[in-house]
């Protein structure tokens, strides 16, 4: 079974991770969300940095990226700037500006982890891979749908292009209308760990989807996402509920029999 160890989180699948977002919109709003957040001891942070309002001033970015990485310890840190296509927040770069500040914080090796969406292109994953797998971190590719979720087939396609573009993880997020999109997600996570080479993170999202960050981890996937000072997605759950399921279900939530 792939296990992917950084820093003190080891992602596999059935393994219960608990990965919490900053959402801060000014250097102190950030610092203060981190120092929030490490007190309840996630296993991952995400920086979402779209929500940052400096973020064309990548000194600044780079400074602060290595802040976060001061008072993160050895809690891993997963940087994203999520696209408004994806769900993201408006920001003022341009995809090659975005690429360029990725490859900038990448040799400053503060952070452990960079999600880049499938939906920048062969080139630009390209470029991203480069530059963080050439500096020690590691490469999240993800895919997000906030209106539907696809097919099966289309599902099962996106998680294999993670691995086929080379990312060290591979993510989907879908919106279900019905409980059958619902179910259908847990069928697709489970049959894809069977054979993959990278964890896998799979989530439905909106109350609908809610129970999947709960019970995602008995059907493969290797990180869950849960509410810090504020929600970073729809049907994020508080993260000291998710902590407490998380005891109960032990390290690993389930497995292939």
């Amino acid at each position: 079974m792939v296990r992917l160890q950084v820093r003190q989180a080891e992602l596999a699948p059935f393994a219960m991770n608990i990965c919490t977002s900053i959402v801060g919109r000014t250097k102190a709003e950030v610092l203060n969300q981190v120092k929030a957040l490490v007190a309840e001891k996630p296993d991952v942070l995400e920086w979402r940095a779209d929500f940052y309002e400096d973020l064309k001033a990548s000194e600044q970015v780079k400074a602060l990226a290595g802040e976060i990485r001061e008072a993160a310890g050895e809690i891993p840190v997963i940087f994203t700037i999520r696209s408004e296509r994806e769900g993201g927040e408006p920001i003022q770069l341009q995809e090659a500006e975005k690429v360029a500040l990725i490859e900038t914080l990448a040799a400053t090796g503060a952070l452990d982890i960079f999600d880049y969406e499938l939906s920048g292109g062969k080139a630009h994953i390209e470029t991203v891979k480069a530059a963080v797998q050439a500096y020690g971190a590691k490469l999240l590719l993800s895919f997000h749908d906030f209106d539907k979720t696809p097919e099966p087939d289309v599902l099962q396609t996106i998680l294999s292009d993670c691995e086929a573009y080379g990312a060290d993880i591979g993510k989907v997020a879908v919106m279900p209308h019905t409980s059958r999109d619902v179910l259908q997600v847990h069928e697709v996570t489970l049959a894809a760990v069977e054979n993959a080479r990278i964890p896998l993170i799979t989530i439905a999202m909106g109350r609908l989807g809610a129970p999947t960050r709960i019970t995602g981890a008995s059907f493969g996937s290797a990180l869950t996402f849960a509410a810090g000072e504020q929600s970073s997605a729809p049907g994020q759950v508080p993260l000291g509920l998710m902590q407490g399921v998380q005891q109960v279900l032990g390290d690993d939530a389930g497995r292939l029999s």
